[in-house]
């Protein structure tokens, strides 16, 4: 049985990532080692393949079929911001599928909780959010979040249950 205040760790399907018209604001001090995790401002997702998953990710950027993202508007969840984004396909994706795979349309999730995870997957710290980003741009959602996520295909995201910190 799972409590409410339950958190999961999502690990989706990969099926692509960064394009050249991808725009990362804080290019110099990530080279820099200042900062963990890239500021993605603009995001063109580029397909390789796709396995049909309607939550995907290129870390730390994620997106949502636009099924799935109404699905998501239309709750109570906290804690995101959904925008459009750019998508393309690899000359990989042309050959894997050389009788041409439809795109469904997509969005860009952008969790603005978030969520410090410690060893053992403990979370140290949460910010209460649905939808939440650890330190280093991995997804962290709720119990409430997930069961509106479930209602898409998630059939190549790892879904992993956090240990919550009662001092969280």
């Amino acid at each position: 049985m799972i409590v409410m205040n339950t958190l999961f760790l999502l690990a989706p399907e990969v099926a692509g990532g960064f394009g050249d018209k991808t725009v990362i604001a804080n290019q110099e001090r990530l080279k820099q080692g200042l900062d963990k995790r890239p500021d993605v401002t603009h995001l063109e997702y580029v397909f390789e393949d796709w396995l049909g998953d309607e939550l995907l990710t290129s870390t730390p950027c994620y997106i949502l079929t636009e099924p799935l993202a109404a699905k998501v508007r239309m709750s109570d969840l906290q804690g995101f911001d959904l925008s459009p984004l750019e998508v393309s396909t690899s000359a990989v994706f042309s050959q894997l599928h050389p009788k041409g795979l439809s795109l469904p349309e997509f969005v860009s999730l952008r969790p603005s909780g978030q969520a410090i995870i410690g060893p053992e997957l403990t979370v140290l710290d949460w910010s209460g959010d649905d939808f939440c980003l650890g330190e280093r741009g991995e997804l962290v959602i709720s119990t409430k979040c997930l069961r509106i996520l479930n209602l898409g295909q998630l059939k190549n995201c790892e879904i992993i249950p956090l240990v919550l910190n009662p001092n969280s």
